[in-house]
Protein backbone atom coordinates (compact mmCIF):
# COMPACT_ATOMS: atom_id res chain seq x y z
CA UNK A 1 0.00 0.00 0.00
CA UNK A 2 2.81 2.33 0.93
CA UNK A 3 4.46 1.76 -2.34
CA UNK A 4 1.21 2.43 -4.20
CA UNK A 5 0.76 6.10 -2.37
CA UNK A 6 4.66 7.07 -2.81
CA UNK A 7 3.95 6.35 -7.04
CA UNK A 8 1.37 8.05 -6.69
CA UNK A 9 3.24 11.24 -5.00
CA UNK A 10 5.99 11.01 -7.32
CA UNK A 11 3.86 10.96 -10.23
CA UNK A 12 1.98 14.35 -8.69
CA UNK A 13 5.50 15.83 -8.07
CA UNK A 14 6.37 14.93 -11.26
CA UNK A 15 3.37 16.76 -13.06
CA UNK A 16 4.72 20.00 -11.30
CA UNK A 17 7.70 20.30 -13.33
CA UNK A 18 6.05 20.06 -16.35
CA UNK A 19 6.04 23.62 -18.23
CA UNK A 20 3.14 24.57 -20.52
CA UNK A 21 3.80 24.48 -24.31
CA UNK A 22 4.64 28.11 -26.30
CA UNK A 23 3.23 28.54 -29.54
CA UNK A 24 6.32 29.03 -32.33
CA UNK A 25 5.47 31.96 -34.14
CA UNK A 26 6.21 30.67 -37.10
CA UNK A 27 3.24 27.94 -36.58
CA UNK A 28 1.29 30.40 -35.91
CA UNK A 29 1.60 32.71 -39.09
CA UNK A 30 0.98 29.01 -40.77
CA UNK A 31 -2.22 28.59 -38.43
CA UNK A 32 -3.11 32.46 -39.42
CA UNK A 33 -2.76 31.89 -42.94
CA UNK A 34 -4.34 28.42 -43.73
CA UNK A 35 -7.26 30.05 -41.93
CA UNK A 36 -7.51 32.80 -44.01
CA UNK A 37 -7.37 30.75 -47.19
CA UNK A 38 -9.58 28.49 -46.41
CA UNK A 39 -12.44 31.62 -45.49
CA UNK A 40 -11.38 32.52 -48.70
CA UNK A 41 -11.81 29.09 -50.29
CA UNK A 42 -15.36 29.56 -48.54
CA UNK A 43 -16.20 32.56 -49.91
CA UNK A 44 -15.61 32.00 -53.35
CA UNK A 45 -17.64 28.65 -52.88
CA UNK A 46 -20.71 30.72 -51.89
CA UNK A 47 -20.11 33.48 -54.61
CA UNK A 48 -19.85 31.13 -57.11
CA UNK A 49 -23.49 29.66 -55.88
CA UNK A 50 -25.04 32.91 -55.29
CA UNK A 51 -24.27 33.58 -59.58
CA UNK A 52 -25.62 30.15 -60.40
CA UNK A 53 -28.86 31.05 -58.05
CA UNK A 54 -29.30 34.63 -59.86
CA UNK A 55 -28.80 33.23 -63.36
CA UNK A 56 -31.47 30.32 -62.45
CA UNK A 57 -33.40 33.08 -60.89
CA UNK A 58 -33.76 35.12 -64.03
CA UNK A 59 -34.12 32.08 -66.58
CA UNK A 60 -36.96 31.08 -64.71
CA UNK A 61 -38.37 34.82 -64.14
CA UNK A 62 -37.40 34.79 -67.90
CA UNK A 63 -39.66 31.52 -68.73
CA UNK A 64 -42.64 32.22 -66.66
CA UNK A 65 -42.91 35.85 -68.23
CA UNK A 66 -43.20 34.36 -71.71
CA UNK A 67 -45.26 31.04 -70.57
CA UNK A 68 -47.96 34.41 -69.15
CA UNK A 69 -47.15 36.45 -72.75
CA UNK A 70 -48.18 32.89 -74.27
CA UNK A 71 -51.06 32.08 -72.59
CA UNK A 72 -52.91 35.77 -72.30
CA UNK A 73 -52.13 35.72 -76.28
CA UNK A 74 -53.94 32.89 -76.74
CA UNK A 75 -56.79 34.19 -74.88
CA UNK A 76 -56.58 37.30 -76.54
CA UNK A 77 -56.68 35.43 -80.10
CA UNK A 78 -59.91 34.00 -78.37
CA UNK A 79 -61.75 36.71 -77.56
CA UNK A 80 -60.88 38.48 -80.91
CA UNK A 81 -62.16 35.54 -82.92
CA UNK A 82 -65.32 35.05 -81.14
CA UNK A 83 -66.24 38.84 -80.89
CA UNK A 84 -64.67 40.21 -84.17
CA UNK A 85 -62.77 42.71 -82.17
CA UNK A 86 -58.88 43.77 -83.51
CA UNK A 87 -56.34 40.97 -83.14
CA UNK A 88 -52.93 41.83 -80.90
CA UNK A 89 -51.06 42.71 -84.09
CA UNK A 90 -53.27 45.41 -84.72
CA UNK A 91 -53.13 46.87 -81.34
CA UNK A 92 -49.66 47.74 -82.27
CA UNK A 93 -49.79 48.16 -86.06
CA UNK A 94 -52.42 50.17 -88.05
CA UNK A 95 -53.44 48.02 -91.06
CA UNK A 96 -55.40 50.97 -92.63
CA UNK A 97 -51.80 52.79 -93.67
CA UNK A 98 -50.09 51.82 -96.34
CA UNK A 99 -46.12 51.42 -95.58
Amino acid sequence: MENIEENIQKTLNSLDSVEKPSLSPLMADRIWKIAISDSKIRLEETWDLRKKMVWLTGIATVVILNIAFLSWNSLENKKTNSSNEMSLTSLYFDSEIDY
